[in-house]
């Protein structure tokens, strides 16, 4: 059998690596430390040789990080951006493609007390005029120190670099600044009223992402609390191949191992994006326990992986498969679940969780090993009476996200703010110790209920939901959430690969004009004209009104925020201006 060893490559069939092969008792994870770089010197000092991260590039190529090692570049690192003058409370933004690379400046920030946000960008550059526009309103809420940014960062973002007064730094010169030798500062202990850093949210809704301060004691506390409900084992390994964002990857992957010493496995996205089957192969080489992905990930790896891919595999140590992100469908489990059974995956591995850039994506959780609950409701009384009343004559299904985590509580709330009772449609709000504020954001009002936007029902004590409040369809006296459209239509297979319901009616307008955008990949005119009529065929049959207009575009043509999820609002103005680019050269289907 074949050995992997610190440096190699992924391959189908790959070799469990030896390090992974017998494995301790299980005891329970404890944190034993109040910070993560006070955490990560001490393993590095107890056990210098542990397996710290393993990074998967694109090319399915592995590299292992020891804690020794990887402490040794932190602290170096953090002596660079001393350098330039980085201390207690600064504000940073790292725009850093390389995992490895962002994981150092991460912990750097750290070191040094300040508070860092990471910054995407899209993966190609068609919509790079947009994401500059984006990035100037983060500068500027900002006010940064220090823009941390790589080669490729620095030349798409190249016409902003003097808007704000922070310093522009690139990678290849802080690598640098460390070959000549940089003093090394002793690490700052935060207080827990201290920003840990920023979280930016999706902007799917508002049209550009917003900065969230996160403090070091609701941190701490957040994290304690996931790794209690998921029953956290010293033998656990984290393998996630989602951006190394706070709403993505970067807590489970990233300051879990840190702050409770666990390894993880963290797969660039794009390898994912190419090769789906990298995951599974991942989980497999280092026995991979945790993972967490949108619904629509564990879909697409389903759909993409060959049998020849899946030949000598053993998922049986899978154990926890976190579903958020994103609104799932059930559909989307059940063909991962279908696939990978056979070689260990069990379906109660799958919990779905819920929340936003203000709850550090942690409001809700599902129990540990019971499935997410599946409401079958009936669409029309949803849309008619704002009822989710179970089965009916036009049945869909919508998933549960959980109950709320220690500390926060949700409410269903009408149009006045009053709370509703159990399956009335409604705003969901949050409330508890720990929920991040926006920059510049006072305390919420309604005694201290936080709005997340969100619209959804309560089925015995378990919160279901069903989109953004924005997305809630108003025609004829019906209020439809556009989420229940979109799967509907999703029973037309040449359009699963990206749908959105789009209102284009302005804010407080009594009735919507909505809209259907799709992908497709067709290149023949009579099969698209067939494809608008079946979209305003169910589109009339689930709303009781056909669609204002019918728009096919290209695939990979709709915007996504870094998970994958659509941005709604993107989505709008970009039709608003014609910029949404159609399948066929010349094609324009309306209604």
């Amino acid at each position: 059998m074949e050995h992997l060893h610190d440096t190699g490559r992924l391959r189908r069939r790959p070799a469990v690596h030896p390090e992974r092969r017998t494995l301790p008792p299980a005891e329970p994870l404890s944190r034993r430390h109040g910070c993560s770089i006070a955490a990560l010197r001490a393993l590095a000092r107890d056990r210098p040789q542990a397996l710290m991260h393993v990074f998967v590039d694109p090319a399915g190529h592995y590299e292992i990080w020891r804690a020794a090692r990887l402490v040794q570049r932190i602290a170096h690192f953090a002596g660079a951006l001393a350098r330039d003058g980085v201390g207690p409370g600064d504000r940073l933004v790292l725009g850093i493609a390389e995992p490895l690379d962002l994981v150092t400046a991460w912990h750097a920030c750290a070191w040094l007390g300040a508070a860092p946000v990471v910054y995407g960008r899209p993966l190609g550059r068609r919509r790079d005029g947009h994401w500059r526009r984006e990035m100037v309103d983060v500068l500027v809420d900002l006010d940064p120190r220090v823009v941390l940014v790589d080669d490729d960062f620095a030349e798409r973002a190249t016409e902003h670099l003097q808007i704000t007064r922070a310093i522009w730094r690139r990678m290849r010169a802080v690598e640098a600044a460390i070959a000549a030798g940089v003093d090394v500062p002793p690490p700052v202990t935060p207080r827990t009223d201290e920003t840990a850093f920023f979280a930016l949210t999706q902007g799917s809704t508002t049209g550009a992402p917003r900065p969230i301060a996160i403090e070091h004691g609701a941190l701490l506390a957040r994290l304690d609390e996931l790794v209690a409900h998921c029953a956290g084992r010293a033998t656990d390994l984290v393998c996630s191949w989602l951006p190394l964002n706070p709403r993505n990857g970067l807590l489970s992957a990233v300051l879990v191992p840190a702050l409770y010493g666990v390894p993880s496995v963290l797969v660039d996205p794009i390898a994912f994006m190419f090769e789906p089957a990298i995951w599974p192969w991942a989980m497999h080489a280092f026995r991979g326990s945790i993972t967490t992905a949108p619904g629509r990930g564990y879909h697409v790896c389903a759909r993409a992986v060959h049998d020849a891919d899946l030949a000598d595999l053993d998922l049986g140590d899978w154990r926890l498969a976190l579903v958020g992100g994103e609104m799932t469908h059930p559909e989307h489990l059940d063909s991962f679940e279908s696939r990978f059974a056979p070689l260990g995956f069990r379906r109660r591995a799958f919990t779905a969780a819920y929340g936003g850039a203000e709850s550090m994506g942690m409001a809700t959780c599902g129990a540990l090993g019971d499935p997410p609950r599946v409401d079958v409701i009936d669409a029309d009384r949803l849309s008619t009476a704002g009822l989710a009343t179970p089965d009916g004559l036009e049945p869909t299904s919508m998933m549960g996200v959980g109950r709320c985590m220690p500390g926060l509580e949700a409410r269903i709330v009408d149009a006045a703010g009053r709370p509703v009772g159990e399956r009335a449609l409604g705003a969901l709000e949050l409330r508890g110790a720990g929920l991040g504020r926006a920059i510049g954001a006072g305390a919420p009002e309604s005694g201290g209920w936080l709005a997340t936007g969100d619209v959804g029902y309560r089925v015995d004590d378990e919160l279901i939901v069903c989109g953004r409040s924005t997305d809630l369809l108003r025609i004829d006296g019906r209020r439809c959430p556009a989420v229940v459209a979109e799967r509907a239509l999703d029973r037309l297979t040449d359009i699963r690969w990206g749908c959105v319901v789009i209102d284009q009616a302005p804010p407080g307008a009594e009735r919507s004009s909505p809209v259907v955008v799709f992908e497709h990949t067709s290149c023949d005119r009579d099969t698209l004209d067939a494809l608008v009529r079946d979209v305003e065929a169910i589109f009339a049959e689930v709303v009781g009104h056909p669609p204002d207009r019918v728009v096919p575009v290209r695939q990979q043509g709709l915007p996504r925020a870094p998970n994958g999820q659509l941005r709604r609002a993107r989505v709008l103005a970009m039709l608003k201006a014609g910029a949404l680019a159609p399948p066929l050269p010349g094609l324009r289907l309306l209604r």
